[in-house]
């Protein structure tokens, strides 16, 4: 299975000041922070990019987390815009908020398994 890369990028926030993270996490904020854009073709990439990449196994939970974070928002902003917003956005979040949250329901559901073959084994004992 893939590992992930335990290398650092550093960002520094608004206020100066740096901090280390992963390369994943900084490519997700910046992905994010693209969800309200004002061009319509940017913003339903977002959700595009989102759904292709939450198939990925070397996305962890919380990675998983963030991008249904930010594509549910993005999701209730576009529905709240005049006629409803942009339909190709909408169905793009859409899209991304159903692929995530059927990995974190995979996620949920391997560690269950986990749990009970654990139970199962210290029980048999």
């Amino acid at each position: 299975p893939p590992t992930k890369n335990k290398a650092r990028t550093v960002i520094t926030d608004t206020d100066g000041k740096e901090a280390a993270v992963p390369p994943l996490k900084a490519i997700l904020d910046i992905a994010g922070s693209l969800s309200e854009d004002r061009v319509v073709n940017v913003r339903l990439n977002v959700g595009r990019v989102f759904a292709s990449i939450a198939h990925h196994p070397v996305l962890e939970e919380d990675e998983l987390n963030f991008i249904a974070d930010i594509v549910e928002k993005q999701f209730t902003t576009e529905q709240a815009k005049e006629k409803g917003g942009d339909r190709d956005v909408v169905y793009f979040a859409r899209q991304a908020i159903s692929v995530v949250r059927s990995r974190t329901d995979d996620i949920s559901l391997s560690q269950d398994d986990a749990s009970l073959s654990l139970a199962s084994t210290t029980t048999s004992n």
